[in-house]
């Protein structure tokens, strides 16, 4: 009976020993365990609003020049004046080419003179025949020198190709210039284009004549736009493509430069998952994904792909499911398959 009552009392604190480790390392792991803030993934089905940023840009940009070389003695006009078709801009110096036109003139009269003197010399039959070519000949020569040099002096006065709307003037008066030269911007701004960058995974959805909401903070306006044009070549650096949408301008408000927002409804139901965009995160391989919590309170790697930013949520689409909880903080030292606290 003693040497049963004497392993009896041995076994006992041997019991408490074990349990007592064991409730140590329960508590080792709880206080190890990450703690996170989650959210409910909910699922989503129907139309969508993809916002974007944008410029306006004039519709269309005349660079004017004078014809010929010379020193800008006028400038009739300032940046923004609007303008008519055939209105007179600026001037060159016409001195030397209004001097060469005077005396264009005084050739053709004398080589017409000389014609009209032997004219009737030569329907008398008294004039060799030479002599007759040479002084028609001279006078249309004299005539052609007259026109160039007609040409000359209308070359330098500058006019206005068509209605617009005055940009940027290269040049003041007193400056030298040439032929083809950038003197001034001519604007068409009566309708303009908001530029907009589209994302290559979005591209592919945008039509011609799409209806595009285009909001000017500048102005505080709100205006409906169509996209008119969808470019075929991507920029290298951002992978997006230049998409412009016209909007009407009759009251000339919006100028170019000024920076808008603009939202494209989509045509189609679009089906995805609706998280915070706290969750959204990306590894090495710039690959989408978030963390979500399993029945084991561990946390697992989910690959996702955006589709569109909605309000304040991030639609997406990948390995996830409605219901599901996904980590929204606190995700910065998280890996695959470590054990998270999540906290209220």
């Amino acid at each position: 009976m003693k040497l049963k009552t004497t392993t009896i009392s041995y076994f006992i604190p041997f019991l408490l020993l074990t349990a007592g480790c064991g409730e140590h390392k329960e508590s080792v792991q709880a206080e190890t365990a990450i703690k996170v803030t989650t959210e409910i993934v909910t699922a989503y089905n129907g139309l969508i609003t993809t916002s974007y940023s944008g410029v306006v840009e004039e519709k269309n940009n005349t660079h004017l020049s004078f014809f010929s070389a010379g020193t800008i003695t006028e400038i009739l006009i300032k940046e923004g004046q609007q303008v008519r078709k055939g209105d007179l801009i600026a001037r060159l110096d016409a001195a030397s080419t209004s001097n060469a036109y005077k005396i264009a003139l005084l050739q053709e009269q004398k080589a017409q003179d000389a014609y009209n003197r032997l004219k009737p010399m030569n329907e008398n039959g008294s004039l060799p025949p030479i002599k007759m070519v040479e002084a028609e000949t001279g006078l249309n020569q004299a005539k052609a020198n007259t026109e160039i040099a007609k040409k000359n002096v209308e070359e330098n006065n500058l006019y206005a190709t068509s209605n617009g709307t005055i940009g940027k003037i290269y040049f003041t008066q007193g400056m030298n210039t040439g032929p083809g030269i950038t003197v001034l911007d001519l604007l068409e701004i009566s309708t303009v284009y908001v530029k907009i960058p589209v994302p290559e995974d979005e591209i592919s959805s945008l039509k011609q004549n799409t209806k595009a909401s285009v909001t000017i903070p500048a102005i505080s306006k709100k205006i409906i736009g169509e996209v008119k044009e969808i470019s075929v070549t991507a920029d290298l650096l951002s992978h997006s493509y230049p998409v412009k949408i016209e909007i009407n301008n009759i009251d000339l408000l919006i100028k170019p430069g000024m920076v808008c927002s603009v939202t494209i409804d989509s045509e189609s139901n679009k089906k995805g998952f609706l998280i915070s965009g706290k969750a959204l995160q990306k590894d090495i391989n710039g690959n989408q994904f978030v963390y979500v919590v399993d029945d084991k309170n561990k946390a697992n790697k989910k690959l996702v792909k955006t589709i569109s930013l909605m309000e304040n949520k991030v639609l997406v689409e990948g390995e996830i499911k409605e219901d599901d909880l996904i980590i929204v903080s606190g995700q910065e030292k998280l890996k695959p398959q470590v054990s998270v606290n999540i906290i209220q």
